[in-house]
């Protein structure tokens, strides 16, 4: 756990660079497969498939639609607009784990799991962040689990 003094706010956006990487991929790709004799149905859809990657990594990188905020009572994140705010009262710690999709390794995660808000009495629910938000796995899971504990440290000494 990080032993330095943590801000009460502090806000992630993701790699540039990486989005940046994206847009450039699936334009690559959407120009070397329309220069392939095929329907108009079959360009259609990959120029629509292509097309929306492009777009979400144009609005990453210069609106800066996703992002990570730690403060002293929640943990927020936007992806690509969509939005998740839990308490960390509500949180686990967080773990760094590789995620495989059809047995391929993908890369590393931050793994928690959640209350769901508004019935206490439901079951642990797990998710991952959609993002590493700029950071190395483990430099982001050490700044989760020690506002995290902060919050729970804060509880304790309230009540």
């Amino acid at each position: 756990m990080s032993t330095h003094t943590l801000p009460d706010d502090r806000t992630y956006f993701p790699s540039k660079a990486k989005w940046a990487s994206v847009f450039i991929i699936a334009a690559l790709l959407l120009i070397a497969l329309l220069a392939l004799p095929m329907p108009a149905v079959l360009q259609f859809l990959i120029g629509a498939v292509f097309g929306l990657g492009m777009l979400g990594s144009a609005l990453q990188v210069f609106l800066q639609i996703s992002w990570l905020k730690l403060t002293l009572d929640r943990l927020e994140y936007s992806h690509l607009g969509h939005k998740q705010s839990f308490s960390w009262l509500d949180v686990s710690d967080f773990k760094t784990e590789a995620m495989t999709v059809s047995f391929i390794t993908v890369g590393d995660r931050i793994l928690f799991s959640f209350h769901p808000p508004g019935d206490p009495s439901a079951g642990r629910t797990q998710t991952y962040l959609p993002e590493m938000y700029g950071q190395k796995p483990e430099e982001l899971e050490d700044m989760l689990n020690a506002f995290r504990a902060r919050a729970l440290e804060t509880l304790k000494a309230s009540r």
